[in-house]
């Protein structure tokens, strides 16, 4: 979990993505944290009322995380390992929702995560950071953790 600082270290990223016990980086905006199940329909011989609706598999949407501040190399070098085709690059990370003190908020717990796409920012001279534009991460699911209960 991130230190607590008397402030807020980094103004307008509100999401920090971590694996390995480690802060990798912190994102202005995510969407897709997203689930829904299919549904199965089937039709009954001789009901002609309705059509029985059965909950069928759970789909999972890709999670966008854009306006990035990375604070190491590691989130670009996992990115360059899944585009070379290495196995196992498959790894649980948490998407964490921070507020100015670091420490309240909202884990989500992401399973067999993988990054699938990678957008650089535009580029200026005066920027010493290392900033993502958007970054796409397929994956198996996840489950929403309040830091309260870890």
């Amino acid at each position: 979990m991130p230190q607590r600082r008397d402030h807020d270290p980094i103004p307008g990223f509100r999401f920090l993505i971590e694996y390995g016990q480690e802060a990798r980086a912190y994102f202005g905006e995510c969407t897709g944290l997203k689930t829904e199940i299919e549904v199965f329909e089937y039709q009954e011989g001789g009901e002609n009322d309705f059509v029985h609706k059965l909950p069928g598999r759970r789909k999972w949407s890709n999670i966008v995380l854009k306006r990035g501040l990375m604070l190491s190399e590691d989130l670009w070098k996992w990115y360059l390992k899944v585009v070379a085709g290495q196995t196992g690059m498959r790894r649980n990370i948490s998407i964490i929702l921070i507020d100015e003190t670091v420490q309240s908020g909202i884990r989500w717990e992401v399973t067999d995560a993988f990054p699938l796409r990678w957008e650089g920012p535009a580029l200026k001279a005066a920027s010493s950071t290392i900033p993502i534009e958007t970054l796409e991460i397929a994956h198996h699911g996840f489950t929403i953790v309040k830091f309260s209960e870890l």
